[in-house]
């Protein structure tokens, strides 16, 4: 039996040399798979998704020699849509129709000359009652002060009816009787008159033009026998109005003074009658 079993021995050693050899070979192969899976792997992952690739494990649990210091920059998101107006600030003023406003800084609005200005009001100046500059008052009829609108030598005047005037003084007398006045006197004003005084009113320096004429009705003042007053009837006229707040653009007026005037309606006094 030694003798068969030594006969054997060596067919045994082989077949189990060949099985190992074999397991050995089985896992090289299962190692160089591996390998080649991480070197995929880590090429994908360093290409798509910007990872350092694995550094040997023996560099990594090495100490360093030197204290790291890390440096990093800050940098501000670029601006695709940045605007090339650089007077242009965009301000957030509020959620209008999901949109953002732009909100236009001027330097400032320049004044035109005084010709534009008269030019742009055409015929809506009206010389007879309208100055722009104090010096052009008619003589004795200055302001006292630059705001004041009553005239230093207020004028009177009323408004007839001159049929009615005419009437009254045809065929009659003018002279007065013993003791007494004659009613239909022309001296006398007329039950429906109304007595005013003339004034320049000024606007100021926002205004073109400055100063503007009208009639002023006495103060407490009747008429016809007490049943009605005096009144003052208005007329509307159009003037420019300097913005002060901001430059505020006026489509309806030229484009050298739209940014800084504004084309405004105001009332003025042209003369007082009888009235509720």
């Amino acid at each position: 039996m030694l003798g068969g079993l030594s006969k054997e021995c060596p067919v045994f050693f082989i077949v189990a040399f060949l099985s190992q050899l074999q397991v050995l070979l089985a896992s090289q192969v299962s190692l160089n798979q591996i390998r080649q899976t991480h070197d995929q792997l880590s090429k994908y992952a360093t290409k798509n998704f910007q990872i350092p690739p694995l550094e040997d494990s023996n560099t990594q649990n090495s100490p360093p020699d030197h204290d790291e210091k890390i440096n990093f920059e800050v940098r501000e998101p670029k601006n695709e849509h940045r605007s090339e107006d650089s007077d242009i600030k965009h301000d957030f003023i509020g959620p209008v129709d999901g949109q953002i406003r732009k909100k236009r800084t001027t330097s400032g609005c320049p004044d035109p000359t005084r010709d534009t200005l008269h030019s742009i009001l055409g015929q809506s100046f009206n010389p007879s009652i309208m100055v722009d500059r104090r010096s052009d008052l008619p003589t004795g009829t200055l302001p006292p002060t630059e705001y004041r609108p009553y005239s230093n030598n207020p004028k009177r005047s009323s408004r007839k009816n001159l049929l009615l005037d005419l009437a009254h003084n045809l065929g009659r007398s003018k002279r007065s009787r013993r003791g007494q006045t004659d009613p239909f006197s022309a001296a006398l004003p007329l039950p429906w008159e109304c007595e005013s005084l003339e004034v320049w009113r000024d606007l100021g320096t926002d205004y073109y033009p400055r100063y503007i004429r009208e009639y002023e009705c006495m103060s407490n003042q009747n008429c016809w026998y007490g049943h009605y007053k005096c009144k003052p009837k208005y007329y509307k006229a159009k003037v420019l109005r300097r913005n002060t707040e901001r430059c505020a653009p006026d489509m309806s007026l030229p484009a050298e003074i739209r940014n800084n005037w504004l084309l405004r309606d105001i009332g003025i006094a042209i003369y007082c009658e009888c009235g509720r």
